[in-house]
């Protein structure tokens, strides 16, 4: 499912594998599809309650980037057990190196605020891959808080009140706006660190029994 406000779907770079499984073995969808009413199977695992604000400018300043950073880095991120600081870092890139289409990396930020002038030629290809993947970052997406303590990046029309959810056959986590009458409107695809690869049916928070009907308009 793509975002019209700019994806962060993408594959590894071994294959066609994805690169995320949010949806763990729930991994087939049974979509249906009624005029312009899409009907699909999920589950509600949180909601926004805070946004970062937007940059302003080029990301090849790191000031901006700091700016989103957690007031206590070395306070315990729950949902993995890292550091808040790790976290943070890994999240602001979506665990992604967008040039080699891997997964687990971390923002550099002292490396990104080093003059290039003394850079070695491994050094300077990892400042540009980190500043390419924070500036797509800064043009469609957000950092966002959530309800239950998580930090992810959601689409950047996003709002606190929206809700995250998991869809069943889609390898991220959805930003859907609740709308009158019990459906939702689609806001876009997120990043939500630490639930990213089925861990909330592995510790069985989910499972197949308390999926909800999910009717996007």
């Amino acid at each position: 499912m793509a975002s019209p406000h700019g994806s962060l779907t993408t594959t590894l770079q071994e294959g066609s594998r994805w690169a995320y499984n949010a949806c763990g073995p729930y991994n087939i969808h049974s979509a249906h599809i009624d005029g312009r009413r899409l009907t699909l199977q999920g589950y509600h695992m949180d909601g926004i309650s805070s946004l970062s604000a937007p940059w302003e400018h080029d990301v090849f300043s790191t000031k901006e980037v700091e700016a989103w950073a957690p007031e206590d880095p070395k306070a315990i991120y729950s949902p993995t057990g890292q550091t808040l600081g790790d976290a943070f870092h890994t999240t602001i890139l979506a665990d992604m190196n967008v040039v080699k289409k891997s997964r687990g990396h971390m923002a550099d930020l002292h490396l990104m605020g080093t003059s290039n002038d003394g850079l070695t030629a491994d050094q300077h290809k990892h400042k540009n891959w980190m500043n390419v993947a924070l500036k797509c970052a800064s043009g469609v997406q957000r950092l966002c808080g959530t309800e239950a303590g998580r930090m992810g990046i959601v689409a950047f029309p996003a709002r606190v009140g929206d809700l995250l959810y998991i869809l069943c056959g889609g390898q991220m986590i959805y930003t859907l706006r609740p709308k009158e009458g019990g459906a939702f409107e689609f806001i876009g695809d997120a990043y939500v660190h630490g639930v990213m690869d089925g861990q909330l049916f592995e510790d069985g928070t989910f499972d197949g029994k308390n999926q909800e009907t999910v009717i996007l308009e």
